[in-house]
């Protein structure tokens, strides 16, 4: 892996899958698309958006993410290429690897004035046992200001 802790292999893994999404979607008129990513996938879908964001992603969820790197590394500077609305959320009592890492994304975003809103989800732990009901809510009025559009159950 590289000094991200991705391997090329991953990222394209992730970039490949969110290509077939994308097309799929497409093909049902489906054009303003938001992915909702967690954990590690999270931090590869924002490192991968970083070099090349399909366009027809519209804004960006993470949910208790990792950070692909660090500021010395590049992560900075993935994390703050993302040009798109990003909602960061976190369990009020997440790992505290996860915990850190929403920090210095915070700080990053208030630095590079990101369109950008982080949100602890009250009382949660990781995984979000018994509160999915309260992700799923902050989750859908966010979207619903900053990226409003059609919803559809698949």
């Amino acid at each position: 892996p590289g000094s991200d802790g991705y391997s090329e292999t991953q990222l394209d893994t992730v970039r490949q899958r969110l290509s077939a999404a994308i097309e799929w979607f497409a093909q049902r008129d489906m054009l303003n698309q938001v992915v909702i990513s967690d954990g590690d996938s999270a931090a590869a879908v924002y490192a991968s958006f970083a070099d090349n964001r399909p366009k027809a992603i519209q804004a960006l969820v993470l949910i208790s993410a990792t950070n692909p790197g660090t500021a010395d590394d590049g992560g900075k500077t993935r994390f703050t290429g993302i040009d798109i609305p990003l909602l960061d959320v976190v369990a009020e009592h997440d790992r505290r690897d996860i915990a850190e890492a929403a920090k210095q994304r915070e700080a990053w975003a208030r630095e590079a004035e990101l369109d950008y809103r982080q949100v602890a989800i009250a009382s949660a732990y990781a995984g979000y046992r018994s509160t999915t009901d309260s992700l799923v809510t902050r989750i859908r009025a966010w979207l619903a200001r900053r990226a409003a559009g059609s919803e559809w159950d698949l």
